[in-house]
């Protein structure tokens, strides 16, 4: 039986043979170092989530720790008013407003002044006419005056001369008629003739060239025909006139939204209050009113009625100011009947009034129904009118009481923060250093987990100072031992409702998360509203109620840790990530040089093989030659 090679020689398949003793290779020499580097990096990741609610938990104490007094975000003194009627009169006070009640009457609400068009403009169009006979004098010129004119004329040796009267109502034809009648002598013989060309000029013919017109109208002459004519001041033979058109305004419609102002107004500036406006061909009456409701400086509110073609203008502000319309050019606000000869048209506006109220005994007046401490005179406090308190309203109120005290809302909502922050926190470390975590073995945040329930277990030995004399305020619960006030010894946490279980709990060292019992904060509030601040941040202004380091505060000292945990070069977070950052490098060139390694040894593998399967070919060769001997 022969043997048989599956190579190139061989007949053997040596490459897959490389393959698994370099994958062997690898398993062995690289895949450790892979491994430890995705645990470094999963550390480095943990780590990184953890140090950002750190930062979370640090932020919310610094809503507590870093509140300015008497300003807005100072929630420890921060003051709330109800109430006892909201219908007719709310308010809201600002820090340092002293607790206690105000009453308030309502006489009067200020209420807006305005202003409405007493006029329904229309739109016009202008049109040319050619002069007819049928034509009126006042058709001509609407400034035609009533009166005579005088026609003077010379035969060579006589001047003879005329007076007509003529009348704005009267006809061109009929003003011709009277101009031919003075012209004929009385012997019945034409002096001169009067006609209207077919061009619509008026002509006056002497006749032949023995008869000159010397002059059409004269000083002194009390109808203005002959100027509005273009005849005044000719001599000759034969005279015509220049005048052949007039134009004539038509009325169209009541003036729409979209349609040009100027069908209607001439073009000009117009000033409502501080704001100018301009009026020129472009504006429609749907542009100006969006100018005017977009101007802070007009202080009004403008609407067109489509049904009565009427402008509204309503102040922003209420009170007992007029409304200023003032025009420069145009006749808009006379062309609306809201002002007429440029003064406020009586009977447009509507004078808003201002708001009438007793505050504390004394009667005040004020342009708004907001009323500020600058006018009421109790600093703090602003107070809003709604409806009139006069007994006789439906619900009988003739006054409204305005109760002042502390508002904890924005207090408990920053301490339940805390609580969620803190829990996510612990929670976070728990399960991180939990057995199979990727910080199990992380001394450091257990200690930090550790040094956090130690504070919020703090105990006062000396708590009695601060409750003496204090009602029970658990009742049911004798913390007082019998005695009239609490004297307790334990931890300060869950007096304020923040413990791992119900009131009067520790904060339990095997805890993991806290709980927060509203109810038993504001009881302790009411009791002792300085406890929560001076548990919690501390403060020179409580030095003589101080006990155990409390001046300095539960959350100060919690800050302070934070602070140094997150110091942004020396911080545990920072030492931590640097050194995890340079495990992490190292395990790289580690990887890199075991992969280079590894691609020498698969060179080695492969060229051994191929030698071997070399000489492999070579004894076949050998052996197939012996066998044929």
């Amino acid at each position: 039986m022969s043997i048989q090679f599956s190579g190139i020689g061989s007949g053997m398949d040596y490459a897959a043979w490389v393959e698994k003793l370099v994958s062997a290779r690898k398993t062995v020499t690289i895949t450790p170092l892979e491994n430890k580097k995705l645990n470094l990096q999963n550390e480095s990741s943990a780590l990184s989530t953890i140090k950002t609610s750190f930062s979370e938990l640090r932020s919310v104490l610094q809503k507590f720790t870093k509140t300015i007094s008497g300003t807005s975000n100072d929630f420890w003194s921060k003051v709330g008013v109800t109430s006892s009627n909201e219908k007719y009169v709310t308010a809201t006070g600002s820090n340092g407003l002293t607790p206690g009640e105000i009453k308030v009457s309502v006489e009067q609400l200020a209420t807006k002044t305005v202003a409405q068009s007493t006029k329904v403009p229309t739109s016009t169009t202008t049109v040319t006419n050619k002069i007819t006979a049928d034509t009126k004098f006042s058709d001509i010129n609407p400034d035609a005056k009533d009166g005579y004119i005088t026609i003077t004329a010379d035969t060579g040796s006589t001047t003879h001369e005329r007076q007509i009267y003529i009348s704005p109502d009267e006809k061109i034809d009929d003003i011709i008629k009277k101009i031919n009648m003075l012209g004929t002598y009385i012997s019945g013989a034409t002096f001169w003739q009067a006609e209207l060309t077919s061009n619509g000029q008026i002509r006056i013919d002497g006749g032949n060239a023995s008869r000159l017109i010397r002059n059409i109208g004269k000083d002194g002459d009390t109808s203005n025909f002959a100027e509005i004519m273009g005849l005044k001041g000719q001599m000759g033979y034969e005279i015509t006139g220049t005048t052949s058109t007039y134009e004539q305004t038509v009325p169209g419609g009541t003036i729409k939204l979209d349609d040009p102002l100027t069908k209607a107004v001439t073009e000009g500036t117009i000033k409502i209050n501080d704001a100018s406006f301009t009026i020129d061909d472009k504006t429609t009456l749907q542009s100006l009113i969006n100018q005017i409701n977009l101007s802070s400086k007009a202080n009004v509110n403008v609407r067109f009625n489509t049904v009565s073609n009427k402008l509204t203008f309503t102040s922003k502000e209420t009170g007992a100011t007029n409304i200023e319309f003032k025009a420069n050019g145009t006749d808009f606000f006379e062309v609306f009947g809201l002002t007429t000869g440029g003064t406020i048209t009586p009977g447009s506006q509507v004078l808003g009034q201002n708001a009438i109220l007793t505050v504390d005994g004394n009667r005040i007046e004020s342009t708004s129904n907001v009323v500020t401490g600058d006018v009421s005179g109790i600093r703090g406090l602003t107070i809003t009118a709604k409806r009139v308190t006069d007994g006789a309203n439906p619900d009988n109120v003739s006054e409204v009481t305005l109760t002042i005290g502390n508002d904890t809302t924005d207090l408990k909502a920053a301490l339940k923060d805390f609580v969620n922050a803190y829990n996510k926190v612990s929670e976070q470390i728990s399960e991180a250093t939990a057995k199979g975590g990727y910080l199990a073995t992380d001394i450091s945040l257990k200690s930090i987990q550790r040094d956090f329930r130690n504070m919020l277990n703090y105990t006062a030995n000396d708590l009695d100072l601060i409750l003496t004399n204090l009602p029970n305020i658990w009742e049911g619960e004798d913390f007082a031992g019998g005695s009239d006030y609490m004297s307790v010894r334990g931890a300060l946490m869950p007096l304020l409702g923040i413990s791992t279980g119900d009131a009067g709990l520790s904060v339990d060292d095997r805890a993991t998360t806290l709980k927060f019992n509203e109810e038993i904060f504001d009881k302790m509030w009411e009791a002792a509203p300085f406890f929560a601040k001076l548990t919690l941040v501390g403060g020179e202004e409580y030095e003589d109620y101080s006990f155990d380091g409390i001046p300095e505060g539960i959350f100060a000292k919690m800050e302070k840790k934070l602070n140094n945990i997150l110091d942004p070069v020396s911080g545990m977070f920072a030492t931590r990530a640097n050194s995890l950052s340079r495990m992490i490098s190292y395990q790289d060139e580690r990887i890199t040089r075991a992969y280079n390694s590894l691609s020498s040894y698969e060179s080695q593998l492969t060229s051994r093989f191929q030698y071997m399967d070399e000489m492999i070919a070579k004894l076949q060769q050998q052996y197939a030659s012996f066998s044929k001997q």
